[in-house]
């Protein structure tokens, strides 16, 4: 039996191949300097990422290959968020090697100069693959990989992909060509042409950090929106927050851009 099916084997496969990216243009929030990119990552909205945010995704402590094999299981996830990127892969990367070694088998070879390679690390974690969709808590490896990915690409200001609901039984689609049309793999429904994409993003409800960063603007400024009335929740997700129109919002946001409505914002 295996725990990851195709789709998801190819989303960790994609969040692997992104995170020493990501990583690497990290610094650059903290200095300034230009990177290979051309120019700094900027977060949408008006504040810019918390500087002490960057500081511990950067932090390498624990980078030594004996370090490694002393510190704590990484499937206990409430720890995880106490080390930079380096330290986090690196423990699942040990993880992943000790059980593969009980069980006889030998997916990758990490030498003490590897481990703080952060490529090498997720290279060694894709070349396991194979063995690690045979083990049930990969599903954990890979949620953590995906919550990973996720904080890199906030901390750069890079806005996260917007994957809509289907319109008739509410399962997620799935974006075709870069996004340009979507399918919902559970009934089958495409949508296609231009007009029928839009009424599909129109239609969507999501939490309002979800929302904020579609639109570019900080989760604060809908939270004022919804204490001045402006904006009002459609219901709750399965985690009982709140959720809201994208296309409600969306509204007042261009209302309030073009001067049709008039209010003083805290900052």
């Amino acid at each position: 039996m295996t725990w990851l099916d195709s789709h998801a084997v190819q989303k960790l496969h994609d969040d692997l191949a992104e995170i020493p990216t990501l990583y690497r243009d990290l610094p650059a929030i903290l200095t300034g300097i230009k990177g290979q990119s051309g120019g700094v990552h900027t977060p949408p909205g008006s504040k810019p990422p918390l500087a002490c945010h960057v500081v511990d995704l950067l932090d390498t402590r624990l980078k030594g290959a004996q370090q490694w094999r002393t510190e704590t299981d990484p499937r206990g996830r409430d720890v995880l968020d106490r080390y930079g990127v380096i330290p986090r892969v690196g423990l699942w990367v040990r993880l992943v090697g000790d059980e593969a070694d009980e069980a006889g088998e030998h997916p990758f070879s990490m030498d003490d100069a590897d481990w703080t390679n952060l490529e090498a690390l997720c290279k060694a974690l894709k070349a396991a693959t194979s063995w690690l969709i045979m083990q049930q808590w990969v599903t954990e490896l890979a949620q953590d990989m995906a919550a990973l990915r996720a904080e890199l690409r906030s901390a750069l200001g890079i806005r996260p992909e917007f994957i809509p609901k289907c319109r008739y039984c509410r399962n997620t689609t799935q974006p075709q060509d870069n996004g340009t049309w979507f399918r919902c793999p559970a009934c089958g429904a495409d949508f296609t042409w231009q007009g029928e994409v839009a009424a599909l993003i129109a239609v969507q409800d999501a939490t309002g950090p979800q929302v904020a960063a579609q639109l570019g603007i900080s989760w604060e400024r809908i939270r004022q929106w919804k204490a001045r009335g402006l904006v009002t929740r459609v219901g709750k997700d399965g985690k009982g927050r709140d959720l809201f129109s994208l296309d409600a919002v969306a509204r007042v946001y261009r209302d309030i851009s073009a001067g049709k409505i008039s209010i003083k914002e805290e900052a």
